[in-house]
């Protein structure tokens, strides 16, 4: 089942008592992190549309599913806030401009899974304490 119509990102419960947990587990004391790797890009895109109702109800869903991403990293970072944790992020980089050719195309999943190995493996690629991101 794929939560992304709910939740395109997700951490954990919010009435998970985390420090409880940690504190149990002897880890209350540690540099505790949480990382987010977000699938989509976050930075809102400037394409013209053509002037038909089908490319407009298009782009109003895409910014509807980036509003809800903002809006559940923004519940992440109060809760790693509450909890102790320093949040990092990474997401698609506004540069990847591949477009799929098919729903499942292989080609530009390879390139993305590239793309985001490369950045995850580089400091710039992230966010660290994520606090204040935006």
């Amino acid at each position: 089942m794929d939560g992304g119509l709910t939740r395109e990102i997700f951490a954990y419960p919010h009435d998970l008592q985390m420090r409880q947990l940690l504190r149990a587990a002897g880890l209350s004391n540690q540099k505790n992190r949480i990382w987010l790797i977000h699938n989509k890009k976050l930075e809102p895109t400037f394409d013209p549309l053509p002037g038909n109702a089908t490319a407009v109800a298009n782009r109003a869903f895409e910014m509807l599913i980036r509003s809800q991403s903002l809006g559940n990293i923004e519940s992440i970072l109060a809760l790693s806030n509450r909890d102790g944790f320093q949040a990092n992020i990474t997401y698609i980089p506004k540069e990847f401009q591949t477009k799929p050719d098919e729903p499942f195309d292989p080609e530009c999943m390879t390139e993305l899974f590239s793309v985001g190995y490369r950045v995850g493996q580089h400091q710039d690629g992230w966010i660290y304490d994520a606090q204040d991101w935006q």
